[in-house]
């Protein structure tokens, strides 16, 4: 799928930045966090984080809304569940967007149907090996009763971990042109994560997404990054910063703005690359006013 493989390694990038720290916020909350005391400062990191996840998951869903092809809404989420696939696959199921992780509803709190293979314990079973993980564990279980739920996102806060209620930040419900509104489903993606402040809902034609009619010309996506610079990204080496720089000139589109954490200052020197500069002038003048673009 076009969307998955334009979109899905930046997605990648951004999701390792974030889990380890390299991305601390956005330019618009910078400047409050001095003097706050440290709750209310990782609190409004926490809302500078979320900002961008929004961005990045509308991104996904605007791509998947323009896609020509027949199946309707069900290939729209489709092609969603394969971008966010693909980023989680590149970083070996340890991605923090989790695309269609099934719930058993009737444990409490709500347990997920992961694979429990050594080392997969992150991964999300597919729809089907849920279903009949399922069979096997309600003894009463019937389809189409609520007895099993898939949100479309879940956005783990350890992605080393699986997506349980715990480690859950939040649940993203993507709403596409025709969709209607589902209370019980929400309420149910509330007790999965733990409270109705953790479910955010996107809708493509109206709020945080707004995205293009389906006429409209779509945007040009720049090329995304290889499964081998994919690779270097997830070494502990400055080949990671530049690499973030590429994922984030493929979100620019969404008026994605971050701050680079202080020990990234030394890049250029360090890796002595013509990406490493590209990424220093992106940063620089790209996301220094994105903020504003953006409306971050």
């Amino acid at each position: 799928m076009a969307c998955a493989d334009t979109l899905g390694p930046g997605l990648a990038v951004l999701s390792s930045a974030i889990s380890t720290g390299k991305v601390t916020g956005t330019k618009l909350y910078a400047k409050y966090l001095q003097g706050c005391p440290q709750q209310a400062a990782a609190a409004m990191q926490k809302a500078a984080i979320h900002k961008i996840d929004d961005k990045a998951m509308c991104q996904v869903m605007c791509c998947c809304k323009n896609v020509e092809m027949s199946g309707g809404r069900q290939y729209k989420q489709n092609c969603v569940a394969a971008t966010l696939k693909r980023a989680d696959n590149l970083l070996g199921g340890k991605s923090r967007y989790k695309p269609e992780v099934s719930y058993n509803m009737e444990t409490d709190p709500p347990s997920p149907f992961m694979r429990q293979a050594p080392g997969q314990e992150t991964v999300p079973r597919s729809a089907q090996g849920a279903i009949s993980d399922a069979k096997k564990a309600i003894s009463y279980y019937e389809p189409g009763e609520g007895m099993v739920r898939r949100p479309d996102v879940v956005i783990v806060e350890d992605p080393s971990q699986p997506p349980i209620q715990s480690n859950i930040d939040r649940i993203v419900e993507m709403k596409f042109p025709g969709d209607g509104e589902g209370m019980d489903q929400y309420a149910d993606y509330a007790e999965i994560a733990g409270s109705r402040g953790k479910l955010k809902v996107l809708d493509a034609n109206q709020g945080d997404c707004n995205c293009k009619p389906d006429d409209a010309e779509p945007e040009p996506v720049p090329a995304p990054a290889t499964e081998l610079e994919m690779a270097e990204a997830r070494a502990p080496n400055y080949a990671a910063y530049a690499m973030l720089g590429l994922a984030a000139i493929a979100l620019v589109g969404v008026g994605v703005a971050v701050v680079l954490a202080p020990e990234a200052a030394p890049l250029e020197a360090e890796a002595g690359s013509a990406a490493a500069g590209a990424f220093g002038t992106a940063w620089g003048e790209i996301f220094g006013g994105a903020a504003a673009a953006g409306g971050l």
